[in-house]
This record gives structure tokens, C-alpha cells and sequence, in this order.
């Protein structure tokens, strides 16, 4: 998986939670101490969020960060 992808994949999961939240855009950048163009640029993928930003959003959700990143697939033995 590339960059890109998994930027966007992320960027996804935060617009998921935020409208699991039942919040806005602008209410979810306030709460988390984000201009609101920086979290619209990011929360579009158009660039990355930092750790900082990722974890701040999910204080302000009440989520685990976690929850923002795929879930690598587990090889098991045969």
C-alpha cells in the first residue's frame, strides 16, 4: 500500500468518526485545537495528518487513534 493510500484510508476513518459523532467539520477542528482549512486539506487527504493532530482528533471524539489506521492482515501458520 502506498503513501497515498494510506493517507486517504485514514483521512476516510476520521470523516467516518467525526459523522459517527454526529459533528461538523468545523465543530470537530475547533474541539480539537485545528484551524478549520487545515482539518478540511486534511480530513480530504490532500495532505497527511500528523500523530499529534490524529490523536488530538480522537480526544475530541472520545475514540481511540488506533481505530483511524487499517488493521494489518495477520499471517497464520498452515
Amino acid at each position: 500500500m502506498t503513501r497515498t493510500e494510506y493517507r486517504e484510508i485514514v483521512a476516510g476513518e476520521v470523516r467516518a468518526a467525526v459523522a459517527r459523532a454526529g459533528l461538523s467539520a468545523n465543530t470537530i477542528a475547533e474541539r480539537a485545537g485545528l484551524p478549520a482549512s487545515t482539518y478540511s486539506r486534511k480530513s480530504r487527504a490532500l495532505s497527511p495528518f500528523s500523530v499529534d493532530e490524529l490523536v488530538a482528533i480522537a480526544d475530541a471524539l472520545n475514540v481511540d487513534p488506533a481505530g483511524f489506521f487499517p488493521r494489518a492482515e495477520v499471517a497464520t501458520a498452515a
